[in-house]
């Protein structure tokens, strides 16, 4: 009897999502960008 190393799938791995289905990968990073930018700029310009 075989162990079932014919048997096993690998998951499909997805590197980029498109955006209008779900929420795309390009989105995220957007959205930390602009995130990452607004919390420098706060910091750096107090007044």
């Amino acid at each position: 009897m075989a162990t079932g190393a014919a048997n096993t799938s690998t998951p499909d791995l997805v590197g980029w999502v498109a955006g209008p289905e779900t929420r795309g990968t390009l989105t995220l990073v957007w959205s930390c960008v602009i995130t990452i930018f607004a919390c420098t700029w706060t910091v750096l310009h107090l007044n």
